[in-house]
C-alpha cells in the first residue's frame, strides 16, 4: 500500500512542497526513494503533481488546470524520451547491420588454420 500524499502535500502550485523536506517529513532517506513512493501512489491513482524550478515541488492539484498544465508537462518529458530512444536504437541497429557485414566477409577458418592438437 503506498503512502497517501493527501496528508502530506498541500493543494495548488504556489504551495509546492520541496522534495527535500518532504523526504525530512516522510523519513524516506532520499530523493530517490521519494520518487519511487510517489510513482507507487500514482500507480494506485492519487493524482500528484510536481514543478519544477526553484520554488519547485510536489503538490495535489487545486483544479484542472493544474492537472492538465501537469500532463503537457510530462508529456513532452516523454516525447523527448521517446525521441532519445529513438536514435540511440537506430543506432544498435546500424551497429548490428555492421557486425552482421563484418561476419559476413570475414573467412570461414579451414583445418589448416587450426591448431594442432
Amino acid at each position: 500500500m503506498a503512502i497517501d500524499f493527501s496528508k502530506y502535500l498541500p493543494v495548488g502550485e504556489a504551495c509546492a512542497v520541496p522534495a527535500e523536506q518532504l523526504v525530512r517529513t516522510l523519513r524516506l532517506g532520499d530523493k530517490r526513494t521519494l520518487r519511487k513512493a510517489v510513482a507507487a501512489a500514482r500507480a494506485e491513482g492519487q493524482v500528484i503533481c510536481t514543478v519544477g524550478g526553484p520554488d519547485g515541488g510536489y503538490f495535489l492539484p487545486k483544479n484542472r488546470a493544474e492537472i492538465l498544465a501537469w500532463t503537457a508537462t510530462m508529456s513532452r518529458k516523454a516525447a523527448s524520451t521517446f525521441a532519445a530512444l529513438k536514435s540511440a536504437r537506430a543506432a544498435l541497429e546500424q551497429m548490428d547491420g555492421q557486425m552482421q557485414l563484418i561476419e559476413e566477409e570475414r573467412p570461414a577458418p579451414n583445418d589448416a588454420d587450426l591448431p594442432s592438437k
